[in-house]
């Protein structure tokens, strides 16, 4: 039983129904990212014949929820052959894909898994910044030059440029108060003069 994009997409309800009606789900993908499909499957409680390939490792084992062959005929046919002849293996397999995938596959935990990530990530980019900065040498040779270039403008008497140097500074390594105490100063030598 084929199920592709050559005649139409099927809807969800006809999807479903689909991997209801088959034994086995078979995927011989030579690459994938997140095989949706295996998944699908897998929830369904099909047993699944597939080559190692994207998330495939990341919830399935070779023997417990799967066969995982590699991309050879021979390996296909054993292991199809083994389901079609061990129903018992079939559905033991089958349902070990299926509690493999759910709920850990669910919309419902990856959007929260999704949601941690960005937040997680959001939050530390200060730190990631800071640390870039601080402690690579490509970020120590950046922070040289910024430093540089704040004494530069101040000496050419600059301002504005070594307070917007100050600001970078300060956004890559925030905790560093001596920036932020230098840029206070120079605001105050800066703000009497605009003033009068």
């Amino acid at each position: 039983v084929f199920c592709g994009y050559s005649d139409r997409n099927l809807s969800h309800q006809e999807m479903a129904e689909w991997y209801r009606n088959i034994d086995v789900y078979v995927c011989s993908s030579l690459s994938e990212g997140s095989n949706n499909a295996i998944l699908e499957a897998a929830a369904s409680a099909c047993a699944i014949v597939t080559t190692d390939n994207g998330t495939v490792p990341e919830f399935l084992h070779n023997g417990v929820e799967a066969f995982i062959v590699p991309r050879e005929l021979a390996a296909f046919s054993t292991a199809i052959t083994i389901l079609c002849d061990d129903d018992a293996t079939r559905i033991r397999m089958g349902l070990a894909a299926a509690a493999a995938v759910l709920p850990a596959w669910t919309w419902d935990t990856k959007k929260e898994e999704y949601r941690k990530f960005f937040s997680d990530a959001l939050n530390a980019r200060a730190d990631a910044r800071r640390r870039m900065a601080t402690s690579t040498p490509a970020g120590q040779r950046w922070m040289t030059s910024m430093i540089d270039r704040v004494q530069r403008a101040m000496s050419r008497g600059q301002s504005d440029v070594a307070l917007a140097a100050l600001d970078e500074l300060i956004d890559a390594d925030g905790r560093n108060e001596g920036f932020q105490l230098v840029r206070d100063e120079l605001l105050r030598q800066v703000t009497p003069a605009v003033a009068a």
